[in-house]
């Protein structure tokens, strides 16, 4: 049996369960399987929609930020060594494998330097008007999706103080020009 773990963090039991969830008819967005032949990211996207919205819930279990923070360092990498989707398994065997080679500290690094890098990333002219147009220029609803977004971001915090009790988004963003 294959250990899903980032150092001593073993998440295994979860992880296994929750790959079976993804041969269910529940799996989210089983539409992108459609297309793994026409690139890797395809099926790496199937994976995430499966646990994303799951962690980005502010009760997220540990088990699930780890589990999302395996598949999150992986994909922030591009996926090293992958090139051909061989299914979830070996994905979530490979992302794991990359993230404990990295080890907590090397992984909740790789988590919060991608935030530094989309928080300071500025938006492109046209997308708070695509946006505001999107949701009606109705301002609740505006609102509503910048809370959305907070939470996105907040997951990724919350996954790599997880890792890295020791690292702060603060000081890298300090640390970072």
């Amino acid at each position: 049996m294959t250990d899903y773990r980032i150092a001593d963090l073993n998440v295994t039991d979860f992880a296994t369960k929750w790959l079976g969830h993804l041969d269910g008819d529940n799996a989210s967005a089983r539409g992108l399987l459609d297309h793994v032949a026409e690139g890797y990211d395809y099926g790496a996207h199937f994976m995430m929609a499966n646990i994303g919205s799951q962690s980005t819930s502010p009760n997220a279990s540990d088990d699930e930020l780890i589990l999302y923070a395996a598949l999150a360092v992986f994909q922030n990498s591009g996926f090293p060594g992958r090139s051909q989707w061989d299914g979830p398994t070996n994905h979530l065997i490979s992302a794991f494998a990359y993230a404990d080679q990295l080890g907590r500290m090397g992984a909740a690094l790789n988590l919060l330097e991608s935030l530094v890098v989309r928080v300071r990333r500025e938006p492109e002219p046209q997308f708070q008007e695509l946006l505001s147009n999107s949701l009606g220029h109705d301002a609740a609803k505006i609102a509503a999706h910048d809370m959305d977004m907070a939470q996105i971001l907040s997951r990724d915090i919350r996954a790599a103080r997880l890792l890295e009790p020791s690292l702060s988004l603060d000081d890298l963003l300090l640390a970072y020009p």
